[in-house]
């Protein structure tokens, strides 16, 4: 029985990731499993009919029998109609309005990458990449953009080949342009988010995409530099801040390595963090300060500026602390580049002396923060706690407790809690019930969390979960069932199962250990 459940679990997981996501909303699935649901239940109904054995009751097991059917036999013609009709659509779209009330929603859309919202806002428009603002439109925030895009450019002696990984479109892009490029290249996982920009695409869109120098990229940015053989002098992460693992490992010390290889000789990276130009909260400063201590263990040179974001430029070849306001300015006007906020007097104010060992000294206080890698991500710990300060301030001081928690703590807390059945096993050395009561429970422990370290592990090295989680439960209840399986065909040839199953406690303990 376990094995045919597990087996359906895996056909199931195979079907979600192969044949549902990207084709179907969750309503219309909800719907075809509704539908599968009770069809099954109605052939269970239908082979339990024979199997009235008293008189009495017959008649009235005759009634109830027929009343199931007839229920089940509604529910799945309306389940049917649900996933095949509109119906199913209104629903969807209903449920997707309250979910973004009381903002306005003019579109949603599914891929196998995620969900794509756009909102609206009086007279802007906001795409959300699962539930993460991405693009503005018609308005882009000019001074955060202009700052990201046009420092490093400007910090570049001669541009020519830039990367901009991720919210290119709606602002971007187009400063970047203004600069006298020869190829800007464009990286942007999900195709539909382009698509849906496009739908509602305002001039300056318009002359991002028409632009022969912008070569768009559909695929992730990660994997993109993994493969490729070329080579920028700018490199800009235009990204939202490290709340998932998807987003955390574009801020890793290996990433940093892998932009660093693509970087040319005088190139630069830029990324932003959220900043402030009078107070930094403990959560910004332990953001901004690991990702600091990140990029110096990749760049020799690593220059923060502050703003309302606060800038970081990183480099392995130009002394970034040395860029002066008037070289920059002077570049800005022989590049003859057009800006509403990067002007002369902007330049000497961000890169101010004063501004900047302000910052320093905000950022280099003992935050007790660490280096931000794929497996061990601090940077989404530490962007988590910010994000909980600004919707739940009272509970902003239980993340810097639970960061002091060591490992050796958590495991002194788990043998205390197995204490009781371990007493309970040594007074009925007789009875070996308590003892596998206990290996029973220690090892569905064990596996559930195993799944969930292979699952996040999976998302750190591979970036989204959207398709592939289904697969990834599925290939474990294919384990769990052919595991059972294996075990009812040898259950009669086993002699001594203690040993065995002492054999299997060995075998997960060692795959622990090659995890770990």
């Amino acid at each position: 029985v376990y094995a045919l459940e597990s087996l359906g679990a895996f056909a199931g997981g195979v079907a979600f990731t192969f044949l549902f996501v990207g084709r179907a909303h969750p309503i219309e699935i909800a719907f075809s499993l509704g539908a599968l649901s009770m069809g099954c239940a109605l052939l269970l109904i239908r082979s339990a009919r024979g199997r009235q054995v008293s008189c009495e009751t017959e008649d009235r097991g005759a009634r109830t029998h027929s009343v199931l059917v007839a229920v089940c036999m509604l529910l799945v013609g309306f389940f049917l109609v649900g996933a095949v009709s509109p119906l199913g659509d209104r629903i969807q779209r209903w449920a997707t309005q309250k979910k973004w009330s009381p903002l306005g929603l003019k579109e949603s859309g599914e891929s196998i990458y995620g969900n794509i919202a756009v909102l609206e806002l009086g007279d802007q428009l906001m795409l959300y990449q699962n539930g993460i603002p991405t693009i503005t439109l018609p308005y882009p925030d000019a001074a955060a953009v202009e700052t990201l895009v046009h420092l490093p450019l400007l910090g570049h002696a001669d541009p020519q080949e830039v990367l901009v990984l991720g919210g290119g479109l709606g602002g971007v892009v187009a400063e970047a342009l203004k600069h006298p490029l020869e190829t800007l290249y464009y990286t942007e996982l999900d195709p539909l988010l382009i698509r849906m920009t496009e739908q509602y695409a305002t001039p300056l869109v318009r002359l991002e995409l028409g632009n022969s120098r912008t070569r768009i990229l559909y695929e992730d940015g990660r994997f993109f530099l993994r493969k490729t053989k070329l080579r920028f002098d700018v490199a800009i992460i235009n990204l939202p801040e490290a709340a998932t693992l998807q987003l955390n490992r574009f801020f890793t010390k290996e990433f940093f390595r892998l932009v660093r290889r693509h970087l040319r000789p005088g190139g630069l990276l830029a990324l932003s963090m959220p900043g402030s130009s009078s107070y930094l909260s403990p959560e910004i400063v332990r953001m901004s300060r690991c990702v600091w201590d990140t990029l110096e263990e990749v760049f020799p040179y690593v220059r923060p500026l502050p703003g309302e974001r606060i800038l970081f430029l990183a480099s392995r070849d130009v002394p970034v602390d040395s860029l002066l306001p008037g070289l920059l300015a002077a570049r800005l006007e022989k590049r003859g580049v057009e800006t509403s906020v990067i002007r002369p007097y902007q330049l000497s104010y961000v890169m101010d002396p004063w501004q900047g060992r302000w910052l320093r000294e905000a950022l280099q206080g003992d935050v007790g923060t660490r280096t931000n890698r794929d497996l061990s991500p601090s940077l989404m710990y530490y962007t988590l706690a910010y994000k909980n300060a600004e919707v739940q301030p009272g509970l902003r001081g239980v993340f810097p407790v639970v960061e002091r928690i060591r490992f050796r703590v958590i495991l002194v807390v788990l043998l205390l809690l197995n204490l009781p059945f371990a007493l309970w096993a040594f007074r009925r050395k007789a009875d070996r019930t308590p003892a596998l009561s206990f290996a029973i429970l220690s090892t569905g422990f064990v596996g559930m969390a195993m799944e969930l370290v292979i699952i996040l592990t999976f998302q750190s090295v591979y970036g989204y979960l959207y398709q592939w989680i289904g697969f990834l439960i599925a290939a474990f209840m294919a384990g769990l069932g052919c595991g059972a399986f294996l075990m009812t065909q040898m259950s009669g040839r086993i002699r001594d199962g203690y040993r065995i199953f002492w054999l299997l406690e060995c075998l997960q303990l060692g795959f622990l250990l090659v995890s770990a």
